[in-house]
Formats: structure tokens, sequence, C-alpha cells
């Protein structure tokens, strides 16, 4: 039971750790106060409660794949929040969009990773032997978690954008093509997306079921088995909005007539 506490904290924790390094690297960058936290912290605690409460009802929609749906529209809403994030531009759009952007992509990456854990946890709380290695497990857990969070934090203010985009802003992409990769794998499992055969399996070089596994599942969405149509979206998802970005850089009077019209 003290394993799967861990891996389970690990498996849902490790994504938002990286989620809020990565969103307070590229608010502090930005200049804005974390006002946005606190609201975000708040409102992802009614939300969770809120599915935590109805998890059952949500369970039978959509033929009994009714959280899949949920989930998967929860990873592509993060995926676009953080496109919009990254690429908002200050100057020219409003003050409280990148906020905004920043308490949505909180809200649903902390809603979608918390709920399998509280739902695990109220499982097995009643049950008094297993208390114990329940709590311990949630300890080393959460201590892993905050020490990897704390160690890449201060890799990122390391970068001091040193690139045109930013080390942490990459990373940020990154994280949010890994959530479109989570939400292709639901789909998959709903029948919504065609079936393939995956292209290699490096399994053997870093297994998704391991420590290392679960980092960069969590950071970049890590797949030891990709089928052609992962790679295609994962790819699109990266380097089209790199590509506007750099458009939109290269060619700043076309961008800015269109605005002013």
């Amino acid at each position: 039971m003290l394993i799967n506490t861990v891996i389970l904290l690990l498996r849902d924790g490790l994504p938002i750790v990286f989620m809020l390094v990565l969103l307070l690297s590229s608010m502090k960058n930005a200049h804005y106060s974390y006002q946005w936290l606190i609201k975000a912290v708040s409102i992802a605690m009614l939300v969770t409660a809120s599915l935590l409460i109805f998890i059952d009802t949500i369970a039978h929609w959509y033929d009994g794949m009714g959280i899949e749906l949920l989930f998967s529209i929860g990873f592509i809403g993060v995926y676009f929040l953080i496109v919009v994030h990254l690429f908002a531009k200050p100057n020219t759009t409003p003050l409280w969009l990148k906020p905004a952007s920043a308490m949505g992509i909180f809200v649903l990456v902390v809603s979608v990773n918390t709920i399998n854990f509280l739902v695990y946890l109220t499982g097995f709380w009643s049950q008094t032997e297993l208390l114990a290695s329940i709590l311990i497990g949630m300890l080393l857990g959460v201590g892993i978690c905050v020490s990897v969070g704390i160690l890449l934090y201060f890799i990122l203010q390391l970068n001091q954008q040193k690139v045109q985009f930013g080390i942490n802003n990459i990373l940020l992409l990154l994280f949010g093509c890994g959530q479109l990769t989570q939400a292709i794998h639901l789909l998959l499992q709903m029948d919504l997306l065609p079936a393939e055969a995956a292209i290699w399996d490096s399994s053997f070089l870093v297994d998704e079921n391991s420590e290392l596994g679960y980092f960069f599942t969590a950071l970049v969405g890590y797949d030891a088995r990709p089928t052609s149509l992962h790679i295609f979206l994962y790819v699109l998802a990266l380097l089209l909005p790199i590509a506007f970005y750099y458009w939109r850089r290269n060619h700043p009077n076309i961008t800015t007539h269109q605005e002013h019209n």
C-alpha cells in the first residue's frame, strides 16, 4: 500500500508541481503579481470537491465513459490555455488575459490530476490498518514531488531569458503537448480516434512506470510506445505555436496593422 501511494502521488502530483513551477517562472519574468494564484487555488479546490461529489454521476455519462471524456476535454483545454498564456502580447491584449489563462491552466491541471488520487484515498481511508502506510506514502510522495519542483525552479532561474523564446516557455509548451498526449490516450480508449500499432518501444531505455518515466511523462508527455498519430499531433502542437511566434516576430508591421484594424 505504501508503494502504491507513492507511485500514485508521483503520477498525479508531478504534473501539478511542474505546471506550477513553469507558470511561476513565466509570470515572474512577466512581472505579474501572485494574486492569480490565490484565486486559482480557491477555484481548484471548489472544482475538485464538486468532481469528487458527482464522480459517480459523471462516470455514467456517455455510455459509461463520462470521466474519460471530461478529462480529455480538460487536457485539451490545458494545451490551448498554455498557448494563449505564452503568446498573448501584453501591449495588445487585455491585462487580465495572462493571469486568467494561468488560473485556467492551474484549475484544470489540479482538478484532473487530483481527483484520481482522492478517489483512491477515500476508498482506503476508512481501513485503519492501512492508514499508517497511506500517510507515510503520502509524505514520501509529496517530499519527492516538492524536491523535484524546487530543483526545476532553480534550474529555470539560471536561464534568465538568455534565448529568445525562453527555456521555461519551451518547457511549458512541451508540458502542454504532454497534456494533449494524455487526451489522445483517453480518446483512443473511447474509440474516438483510430487505433494504430506502436512505431517503436523505448521501454528498455525509460519505462513509463519507473520513477524516471513518471518524470518525463509529467514534464513532456513521454510515451514509450507512440503511434504515428501520437507523433504527428505532438509535433504539430509543438511546432505550430513556435512557428507563429517567429513569424509574428519577423513581421511586426503586419501584426501591428492587423491589431489596429
